[in-house]
């Protein structure tokens, strides 16, 4: 979780004036009769990486759906939650954090290149809002396979397309459940 600079401009994504430092208040989080996290509190500073570490199962993508709000307690009878996820400053979260799955979610009937684009097209975006997807699509190796369809390309190049869009998203804070698990070392 962090603000980044975003390769495809080398620019902060958004407002330097604004601090997103995300803080972590006495949060508990339980499935069914397993406490995942017992009152955390951190504070992820703004403008660094930060990494969470840990084996299979022990709630690390809980923790990041549970950080950006993903979680809704009144539909899941067996999730508990409590305590507090905020900003320094108090700025909400919504709006200012884009997130990549560990899957990537891509849409099958849309090409690389329109799956980059989906988020800016479904919010009426304009393209100088974000960074350019061609630039990205370089950045990530991915200049040849624009305009193939996520069926053409390997799992390596299916999660540099999502990374890129991830970050076409162009928000201060970036959250990622194990980004790079499918793609070779090499790359």
């Amino acid at each position: 979780m962090t603000a980044i600079d975003n390769p495809a401009t080398n620019t902060l994504s958004q407002d330097k004036a604004c601090t997103y430092d995300v803080c972590l208040d006495a949060l508990s989080l339980r499935v069914s009769d397993t406490m995942l996290i017992s009152n955390m509190s951190e504070n992820f500073e703004d403008g660094q990486w930060t990494c969470i570490l840990g084996p299979s199962g022990v709630g690390k993508s809980m923790l990041l759906r549970a950080i950006l709000g993903l979680i809704d307690v009144h539909r899941h009878a067996d999730i508990a939650m409590t305590g507090t996820v905020h900003t320094s400053g108090n700025v909400a979260l919504s709006g200012h954090a884009s997130y990549m799955a560990q899957q990537d979610l891509l849409f099958p009937w849309l090409t690389v290149s329109q799956n980059i684009d989906l988020g800016q097209r479904l919010r009426g975006a304009t393209c100088n809002e974000a960074p350019d997807t061609h630039t990205l699509l370089k950045s990530v190796g991915l200049e040849d396979h624009a305009d193939k369809l996520p069926a053409k390309l390997s799992g390596g190049m299916r999660q540099r397309a999502a990374l890129a869009r991830t970050l076409k998203e162009n928000r201060p804070i970036v959250i990622m459940d194990e980004p790079f698990s499918a793609v070779d070392a090499i790359t």
